[in-house]
């Protein structure tokens, strides 16, 4: 099994698409989120997302967002996504997407690397320990709006971000 790690490509999208589908459970993720992201993305290196292929399959992906911090210019890198398909997982392709993370971080001199797991995801908090991610605080999350596809986001060139409904109109 020869496992090549790479940047995410349009071909990639349908892949990835179910993979945040149906290992990580998004259901409501569509191909136009998809689509929509990359493209918004696509000049903005902060954001990664790196894909595991073996031959033309992608079989898994890290997706991640470099943020600011007081002290620390160059900040840190927060994964954002990981996922592996179901017949490839506990076959070290995890532990391939997070070296090559943790690769692209140390270039970037990023301070660390920060995930979020839930908390009835023992098994992969025992898969990040032993990967030497410590444990460190909680995550709190508070839903300001519920979650739509009428509205899409539309960036000018100027990257000020507008909403617009999905006819158009702001």
């Amino acid at each position: 099994m020869d496992i090549s790690i790479g940047s995410i490509t349009p071909v990639d999208y349908p892949a990835v698409l179910a993979l945040w589908n149906n290992e990580l459970g998004y259901t409501s993720m569509q191909e136009e989120h998809i689509t929509t992201h990359y493209a918004r993305v696509q000049n903005d290196d902060r954001y990664q997302t790196f894909v595991a292929r073996i031959g033309n399959q992608t079989i898994g992906f890290i997706t991640s967002v470099q943020s600011f911090e007081v002290g620390h210019e160059v900040g840190f890198i927060h994964i954002t996504g990981i996922a592996v398909s179901r017949d490839r997982q506990n076959k070290d392709v995890r532990t391939q997407l997070l070296r090559h993370l943790e690769a692209y971080a140390k270039a970037r001199n990023a301070s660390n690397i920060l995930l979020n797991n839930g908390f009835q995801h023992t098994d992969m908090h025992a898969f990040y320990e032993r990967k030497r991610y410590a444990k460190g605080s909680f995550c709190f999350n508070k839903k300001v709006q519920p979650y739509s596809t009428r509205y899409t986001f539309a960036y000018p060139k100027t990257h000020r971000l507008n909403f617009v409904e999905a006819n158009g109109k702001p």
